[in-house]
């Protein structure tokens, strides 16, 4: 079956949506071509076709798509997201060729709450043949919006990339890895830091990622005088070694504007888990289900939970192991890619040939 993926996030772009989008079709069994937004540090490929800016839900943009289906001789059109996919129904009208999409959470809060964007959503959401969440919760939350089945494909870890691995480095390190932004928690973990190491606990922190609040998390770090080690844009090889040299992962994601802005589920949660760490995830959308509170990690809902889960997991590193242990045994149980693609190749319809 050839399929053409469309998506303005995919890598080289940084983002857990990107790295979603692209480990998922390293695993696809079908014939993929990729439409995505030029990048300048993408390399040729004839298998991806670049536009020449940010795809967004215009006739320009849908006369292109469809061209690209036909060239390729596509059965069918994925979007990677919403809202590239309202795309849909008028490259379906232009190609014949049907088309499915995947939900993430945070695109479909905002405009499930607006009117007119709705209506566009609702009639998008119909027309499609297949409708994909990443997190449960998303799955849940679109069915009871637009009243539309919603297939479960979560998401999966290569647990053969992140993987644990002895690291030597000093003090009890406190990881957070995703976009700078604030609602995934970022300066919670800084002032947790340094509340360990105003009680005397030789803690440090490890920031990763990008993003508008770059240079507000490092002034927060000085001010508070807790080492923190930033590391920006880096690599899938670097991602990967920075978990090792992590000792705990916590991003105590929150949602914002009363439930509008949520963590949709947090691949970086399954990513930590699987590199053998504790992990702490916020009480926000999807995010819960990369966790068995109490057993692979914690859920906290505020600043004094994750102050008490931090300082429990420092005192006490059996616990720690164990729970690290366990995270990777359920990633590796529950969070693989060939369980996503399965799910989803199900629901996909065959061509006649197929």
């Amino acid at each position: 079956m050839r399929v053409l993926v469309v998506s303005n996030d995919y890598p080289p772009a940084p983002g857990g949506i990107q790295r979603y989008v692209g480990d998922l079709l390293r695993h696809v069994p079908w014939d993929v071509h990729v439409a995505a937004p030029f990048h300048p540090e993408a390399c040729s490929d004839p298998r991806v076709s670049r536009y020449d800016r940010a795809l967004t839900p215009t006739r320009r943009a849908a006369t292109w798509i469809a061209g690209r289906a036909r060239e390729h001789r596509c059965d069918m059109v994925l979007y990677a997201a919403l809202p590239l996919a309202l795309l849909g129904p008028s490259v379906a009208e232009q190609t014949g060729m049907p088309y499915a999409l995947f939900l993430h959470g945070a695109e479909i809060t905002v405009p499930a709450a607006v009117p007119g964007l709705r209506r566009r959503y609702a009639s998008t959401l119909g027309g499609a043949a297949a409708r994909f969440a990443v997190s449960r919760y998303t799955k849940r939350r679109v069915e009871e919006r637009f009243h539309v089945p919603v297939v479960w494909a979560g998401a999966g870890v290569d647990i053969d990339v992140f993987l644990p691995g002895p690291v030597e480095h000093e003090g009890f390190v406190v990881g957070c890895v995703g976009r700078f932004v604030r609602r995934k928690g970022h300066a919670d973990v800084l002032r947790a830091v340094s509340s360990l190491r105003a009680q005397g606990l030789p803690a440090r922190s490890m920031m990763v990622g990008w993003g508008p609040r770059e240079k507000r998390l490092r002034r927060i770090a000085r001010r508070s005088r807790v080492p923190t080690e930033f590391m920006v844009g880096i690599s899938r090889a670097a991602l990967a070694d920075a978990y090792r040299r992590m000792d705990v992962f916590a991003m105590p994601a929150r949602s914002r504007w009363a439930g509008l802005e949520v963590e949709g589920l947090g691949l970086v949660y399954l990513e930590a888990a699987a590199s053998g760490l504790p992990v702490i995830a916020g009480r926000s959308g999807g995010a819960p289900e990369t966790v068995d509170d109490g057993r692979t990690g914690f859920v906290v809902a505020d600043e004094p939970q994750l102050m008490s889960a931090l300082r429990t997991l420092q005192e006490d590193p059996d616990l720690a192991a164990r729970m690290g242990s366990a995270g990777r045994a359920r990633v590796a149980e529950l969070f693989t890619w060939p369980a996503v693609v399965a799910r989803v190749d199900a629901q996909l319809p065959k061509a006649p040939d197929a």
